[in-house]
């Protein structure tokens, strides 16, 4: 598993700590043990200055476990880039997940657009995490912390022994959409990266939120155009045949 930036230190620290308190508690076992004696008389066993170091074993021992528990509080909410899930900055801005050409692949579009077609179109490839399409293949409908990337990519016609059709060449840019209907109110929220791929605030309602309501087939996404998930929206009764109207 990758170690969340900024958190690796604290790993080693908590390793580092475990390991410095179980040596000085087996240096203590051995030391009580060495100064431990039987009485020849009356056959007691006497423990010479047992209690105070004890008590000062159990107050260094305390602080140790804070400090670890600490290290570990801040390891657990370190955002993991490589989630299935969506992860968020403190500043809510969206972390663009790392492996998400490793999710399931629901479709691809060329040159798609809302307005007039481009001379250089681009292929929109997306991609949704394996849970969430088991989800959706269960249901018709799309569990709360769905995500999916749009990838875009150029185009190019000729290339190697190709000559006609398209195929698909560079990045363009990374859309990302969001179900979390605990931290939306509108339930959905797109996001936009750029060639960095730094944490990306949400974009404005107005520039994706009220297109993909008024015309995605199934809740917020245009299952229209994913040719697996369609059958399974209708068997469900989940999918809404007026989005494939044509504008």
């Amino acid at each position: 598993m990758r170690i969340p930036n900024g958190s690796g230190f604290c790993l080693l620290f908590v390793g580092f700590a475990l390991f410095v308190e179980a040596a000085n508690l087996f240096r203590e076992f051995v030391s009580k043990k060495l100064i431990c004696k039987k009485n020849e008389r009356n056959e007691i066993w006497i423990r010479r200055n047992s209690y105070p170091a004890f008590g000062a074993s159990m107050k260094k021992s305390f602080f140790v476990l804070l400090l670890i528990a600490a290290c570990m509080a801040i390891v657990a909410a370190a955002p993991e880039p490589n989630s299935d899930h969506p992860q968020f900055t403190t500043k809510n801005e969206l972390i663009l997940p790392a492996n998400y050409r490793q999710w399931v692949f629901l479709s691809s579009g060329l040159g798609m657009s809302y307005g007039s077609s481009s001379d250089h179109p681009m292929f929109t490839n997306v991609f949704t995490p394996q849970w969430a399409y088991n989800e959706f293949l269960k249901s018709g409908k799309w569990p709360n912390q769905s995500i999916f990337v749009v990838e875009e990519r150029g185009s190019e016609t000729k290339g190697s022994i190709n000559h006609g059709g398209r195929f698909q060449t560079d990045i363009m840019g990374l859309a990302v959409e969001v179900k979390d209907e605990s931290r939306f109110p509108d339930k959905w929220a797109y996001f936009g990266f750029s060639g960095e791929g730094n944490p990306s605030s949400a974009n404005p309602k107005t520039a994706c939120w009220q297109c993909h309501e008024d015309h995605a087939a199934v809740e917020h996404t245009f299952v229209q155009f994913y040719p697996t998930l369609k059958p399974v929206a209708q068997k469900f009764g989940t999918y809404k045949a007026s989005a494939e109207q044509v504008q």
